[in-house]
């Protein structure tokens, strides 16, 4: 028994330590961090093509990824700034087997950032049963750097144009031609003291988010590929619509391709090309240049498609024919170059030791309004500015009403005015002793009673001022301004179905904020610890479907406007900005459905609503309003032709999967389209229709008119002559007027104003008002001025002088004066356009 118990008790304990060797390495197993599949490969990251780098920006990346596996693999990009923290951006992936990806990763830089270089830094994480695993490569975790440095260009542009030419040997003869679309990018560039640098986008597509346009301010366009992708064309038509501008090579594009970038009341048609040898330029500038330096002999034929168009300002012509047509499009403006590019070019004489400013030719001086244009900073958007003060005045308990207050007080002073005339009636007046202060007793219990219902604690709540704007083309984009209020923290994510993004406030220290990107369009803002208390963040996402249009019509009464259907509640509060500078309210014809703009009511300082009655809700729209429409030269003025109302707040913007109470309204920018008035009828044109411009003949720019703003200059001191153009809407043109009402406030001490219709051969003075003060109103009814409105355009001439005479040294020379407002509104009857339709109308 012995040496089998001494054989027996090792060999025991040997299994037993097997045994348990056993079980700890499974238990350590199971515990241990599950690894990555072995497929899944990060091996590129780079910046995308159209991003800019900028403090409060976001950086567009491209990051490639395989999946090398035999099974799908799902997994997340994560990228932060290095020293960027509690912030990330994250991009779910899927992969199926042996596939290739690119997928884009955006990133935003905090305004506080003050280092250069940045550094970002993105990571490849594994999804395994549902939990997220760091893909390592040894003992270190797969990741990619890029170091970036801000961007000192102040103007970015973008450029798709053919592939250039191979160049021939010098010996070659003739020698090869300058690739001159690119050339002329080149040089409008160098000449403004910008840099070489452009955006290359010749072999790949478009971006399609709204995010990577965010960095450019110029796109040029010649290649026929770029306007053949209908998601192209989409994401140019936003771009436009935001401010963007973009110049269309005509002479390496069809016309027909140019058609979706137009709005309604625009065309552009090609009747003809010709080859032209020898052609002298006009421009419409204020600077008049040589005919010699608008001269242009070439042995090499330039190509010139003649076209007409319509909605567009031509800038420069030959022999009548539009060279270049600047069009207005939403915020932004599209040119259109009918002149073969090498036209446009000239040798240059000296160059830059700085060799990313160097180019062979330059843009000739008649060239430079186009120049100028296209590579000008994007002014700041007018929603931008606005003040988000409006979400944190809704965030509290609910408070009673004024109906509520107003009704108790009309039943106390009712009740206690019977009581009077009961006891009057009675012969006992004693008894009112003891009547008021009962009456007062019982009024007071329901006031009461209403508060202390009422009064609650702040619940968790989101607050919203959004913008709603929509494009004539269809589409739009939701911006919100918001609060939230969180009675405790808790973690909650903001979700959303559209093209977008979300920027929290700064001031959140807590917890790890991520925007994940699911896809294209499905993203969501993330946190595990959102604070207590209140604190903000903005959203913006854009909406590809649905199309809302205001139609509108000229009537004998003024300009009737019809809503469209479909918004989340009645519009309230309705404001037209027909033309910049003259926002105007509405009498409602139809209960939330049509409306009548007959220049009655303007729309200006703290009138902002029809409403006899102000409640706190108007006032706090009057306050957005005002900043909306505040005249500046740091920013664009509110779209024109466009219809501003408030409604119920809309389900297409980002949402909180969490029970908060959701209060706000949205400011609603909608489009609007007019009708061409029949033959022969009778409309009244009110001064909001009617556009100030400078004058054809003389496009100077005026001293008491901002034409950009529609606003009208501050107090001067100097006596001035200036030549303005009062132009009536294109669809009433032309028009047979019958008169013409003017409203002229201008406070003017000591000085002779005079208004003169500036015709060259016998100009007519309509009014001279010497030292006026208060508005002057009259009718015009001359036939010869009259009849000078028939094309829609009427030039006249603001004269203000000194009334002691011609002595500069006067006392009355150092009186300021100012003109408050100068109102046009026309009455007529509409003329056929062409000679084949015949009416009565003289």
């Amino acid at each position: 028994m012995l040496p089998f118990a001494n054989g027996f008790m090792p060999g025991l304990i040997l299994f037993a330590i097997l045994i348990g060797w056993s079980t700890s390495e499974v238990a350590a197993n199971a515990n241990a961090e599950p690894t990555a599949p072995a497929g899944l490969e990060f091996f590129r990251l780079s910046k995308a093509p159209v991003t800019r780098i900028k403090k409060g920006g976001m950086i567009a990346l491209q990051a490639s990824v395989r999946n090398s596996g035999k099974v799908p693999a799902v997994g997340q990009l994560v990228g932060r700034l290095a020293g960027q923290s509690g912030e990330e951006d994250r991009r779910q992936i899927e992969l199926a087997p042996g596939e290739e990806k690119e997928f884009d990763l955006h990133i935003r830089i905090s305004p506080k950032t003050n280092t250069s270089p940045i550094s970002v830094i993105v990571t490849l994480n594994a999804i395994e049963n549902g939990r997220e695993v760091m893909l390592k490569k040894g003992d270190e975790p797969v990741t990619e750097t890029l170091t970036l440095q801000f961007d000192e260009e102040p103007i970015s542009t973008a450029i798709a144009l053919p592939i250039e030419p191979f160049d021939g040997a010098y010996w070659r003869w003739p020698p090869t031609e300058p690739y001159a679309s690119y050339e002329l990018v080149l040089a409008s560039r160098i000449d403004l003291g910008l840099t070489r640098r452009c955006i290359l986008l010749d072999s790949e597509p478009l971006p399609l988010s709204s995010v990577d346009w965010k960095g450019v301010e110029t796109f040029i366009v010649g290649k026929r590929e770029t306007l053949m992708d209908a998601a192209s064309v989409t994401a140019l038509q936003a771009f436009l619509q935001r401010g963007g501008h973009v110049l269309v090579l005509l002479d390496e594009i069809d016309t027909s391709m140019v058609r979706p970038l137009l709005v309604y009341d625009q065309q552009c048609e090609t009747m003809e090309t010709v080859e032209l040898n020898h052609l002298v330029m006009k421009i419409n500038s204020p600077t008049e240049l040589p005919l010699k330096d608008r001269t242009i002999d070439s042995d090499q034929p330039m190509r010139m498609k003649r076209v007409l168009q319509q909605g567009g300002r031509v800038t420069h012509s030959i022999d009548g024919w539009p060279a270049a047509i600047s069009m207005k499009v939403g915020d932004g403006e599209l040119i259109i170059a009918t002149l073969e590019s090498k036209a446009w070019l000239a040798p240059r004489k000296t160059q830059s030791s700085d060799q990313m400013s160097q180019s062979a030719f330059t843009a000739p001086l008649w060239e430079g309004t186009i120049s100028s244009s296209l590579n000008s900073t994007r002014l700041t958007e007018p929603y931008d500015a606005v003040e988000a003060t409006y979400p944190l005045q809704l965030i509290g308990s609910p408070v009673v009403s004024r109906q509520w207050v107003g009704s108790i007080l009309i039943g106390f002073c009712a009740l206690l005015i019977a009581a009077g005339v009961g006891t009057a009636f009675a012969g006992d007046l004693r008894r009112i002793g003891w009547i008021a202060p009962a009456v007062a007793m019982a009024s007071t219990a329901p006031l009461i009673l209403a508060a202390t219902w009422k009064r609650s604690d702040i619940p968790s709540m989101v607050s919203e001022l959004q913008f709603a704007q929509f494009w004539p083309n269809g589409g739009g984009l939701i911006r919100s301004k918001s609060a939230v209020y969180l009675s405790e923290s808790r973690s909650m994510d903001l979700v959303s179905h559209t093209d977008g993004f979300a920027v929290p406030s700064e001031n959140i220290e807590s917890g790890v904020r991520s925007l994940i990107a699911k896809d294209f369009e499905s993203w969501q803002l993330s946190n595990a610890d959102w604070p207590p208390g209140t604190w903000r963040y903005q959203s913006e996402v854009a909406l590809s479907d649905g199309s809302y249009l205001a139609k509108a019509k000229l009537t004998d009464k003024g300009m009737v406007l019809e809503f469209p259907q479909g918004l989340p509640s009645s519009p309230e509060d309705v404001v037209v900005n027909f033309n910049p500078g003259s926002p105007s309210l509405a009498n409602w014809i139809e209960p939330n459905r049509s409306i009548l703009v007959n220049g009655d009511l303007p729309a200006d300082g703290n009138r902002w609503t029809t409403s006899s009655i102000v409640s706190d809700e108007q006032g706090r729209r009057a306050t957005v309003y005002n900043n909306l429409f505040l005249a500046s030269e740091t920013r664009r003025s509110p779209t024109p032709r466009t219809v501003f109302c408030w409604t119920g707040l809309w389900p297409q913007s980002p949402t909180w999967n969490s029970p908060l109470e959701r209060r706000g309204a949205s400011l609603v920018a909608i489009p609007l389209e007019m009708a061409v008035p029949d033959v022969g009828a009778n409309v009244y044109i009110p001064y909001p229709l009617i556009r100030v411009e400078p004058q054809e003949e003389n496009p100077a720019v005026s001293t008491i008119f901002n034409f950009r703003t529609g606003r009208w200059a501050g107090e001067t001191s100097l006596d001035t002559e200036a030549d303005l153009s009062f132009v009536l809407p294109p669809e009433a043109v032309p028009l047979a007027a019958s008169s013409i009402q003017l409203d002229w406030d201008i406070v003017a001490p000591r000085r002779k104003v005079r208004l003169i219709w500036s015709i060259k051969d016998s100009p007519i003075e309509i009014v001279e008002l010497n030292s006026p003060s208060i508005p002057w109103k009259g009718t015009i009814d001359d036939p010869r001025i009259l009849n000078d409105l028939r094309d829609g355009r009427l030039d006249l001439r603001i004269s203000v002088t000194n009334a002691d005479g011609v002595d500069s040294n006067s006392q009355s020379s150092f009186i300021s004066w100012q003109i408050k407002h100068l109102r046009l509104s026309v009455n007529g009857q509409t003329l056929p356009r062409n000679n084949l339709v015949q009416t009565g109308v003289k």
